[in-house]
């Protein structure tokens, strides 16, 4: 786990552990002096040239990853996550004038 995937999960129980010495349960909080970046590191984007290489990218020799390169530049095409790509069906789509 990252430090910034700590992060978050440290957080929520922070206000667990201050209810419990609150109602008596503790006497302090273990973790009081436990400090934790809570931002992500910048993430590298693609260049338009690495773009257009993808595009460009001859699969002919692995026809299976088109479809997986396809998916990819849907995504970085319309800005949805992967994960909502994968998860669009035909309905979901709509085609407008060209």
């Amino acid at each position: 786990m990252t430090i910034v995937s700590a992060s978050s999960v440290f957080k929520n129980f922070r206000p667990i552990f201050n209810e419990a010495i609150s109602k008596g349960f503790l006497e302090s909080n273990p973790f009081k002096a436990v400090k934790l970046k809570h931002r992500s590191p910048k993430k590298e984007r693609l260049t338009i040239f690495q773009v257009r290489q993808l595009l460009e990218l001859n699969l002919d020799q692995f026809p299976n990853q088109k479809i997986y390169r396809d998916i990819f530049l849907f995504s970085v095409f319309t800005g949805l996550a992967n994960k909502v790509a994968m998860s669009l069906k035909s309905s979901n789509l709509e085609i407008r004038g060209r």
